[in-house]
């Protein structure tokens, strides 16, 4: 074999490279596979008619909080109604201070005491 310079040899690789490129699309072409990666890392092609994952868009704006205490969509307060659904506060408050009472009639501590009688001064 006559000794190449490095100009020449350089051309002959990139000329086997292309060629090995040619004759693979060439197969390729006249094959009814789907193409095939060209090394083990790179992706694979996908077909341009597999649907799309649905896209969800965001505002940039964030939704405004509504207290419903002054807003014209919850309507007038019923007092009656209020107290009517809320009146089992009261009951369990009478109960808890009938214990705390019961409580402060056992303990003997006078810091105990005065605590138990602060929390039904409440």
């Amino acid at each position: 074999m006559k000794e190449l310079t490095l100009g020449e040899l350089v051309e002959k690789r990139k000329r086997a490279a292309n060629d090995s490129i040619v004759e693979e699309n060439h197969y390729l072409e006249q094959s009814n596979q789907p193409p095939r990666k060209r090394n083990k890392h790179a992706p694979a092609e996908m077909k341009s008619n597999r649907p799309v994952s649905i896209l969800r868009e965001f505002s940039d704006q964030k939704a405004k909080a509504i207290d419903p205490r002054f807003s014209e969509a919850t309507g007038k307060l019923d007092y009656h109604k209020f107290y009517q659904n809320y009146d089992f506060i009261d009951d369990i408050e009478e109960k808890e201070i009938k214990s705390l009472e019961k409580v402060l009639r056992k303990v003997k501590n006078t810091e105990k005491k005065e605590d138990l009688q602060k929390e039904i001064a409440r």
